[in-house]
């Protein structure tokens, strides 16, 4: 009888460090899930400021065109009416810099989506 007791005792003992074993390796999984998920998100990241980096900088280009197309109208606007005749081509100057404005305002817009579908 003393032996089927200390039999129990040790397979008793067994079970308990399987448990605590499987309960380990669970832990150790769960970890493991979220190291590579965190690591996923963090690349999506990295991609997602990439893409919104490169928006900034269209946008930014698309500005400096705006700028230098619109220059003439500006500057014939600074100088007031009796030198608008300065500017030989102001219908196509406007027209220009309706376009590179129009540009700019699509890339903003895109820039905008980007970052707001960044941080939902």
């Amino acid at each position: 009888r003393p032996k089927v007791t200390v039999l129990h005792a040790k397979l008793e003992q067994l079970k308990k460090r399987a448990d605590e074993t499987k309960r380990e390796q669970v832990r150790r999984e769960e970890e493991q899930r979220q190291k590579a998920e965190a690591s996923r998100e963090a690349e999506a990241c990295s991609a997602a400021l990439q893409d919104v980096s490169k928006d900034v900088e269209a946008v930014k280009k698309a500005l400096e065109e705006l700028r230098a197309v619109g220059q003439p109208l500006i500057s014939a606007t600074e100088q007031g009416p009796a030198s608008t005749a300065a500017v030989a081509r102001p219908l196509s100057d406007r027209t220009a810099a309706q376009a590179a404005a129009d540009r700019v305002s699509t890339l903003a817009a895109a820039a905008q989506e980007r970052v707001a579908a960044f941080g939902a």
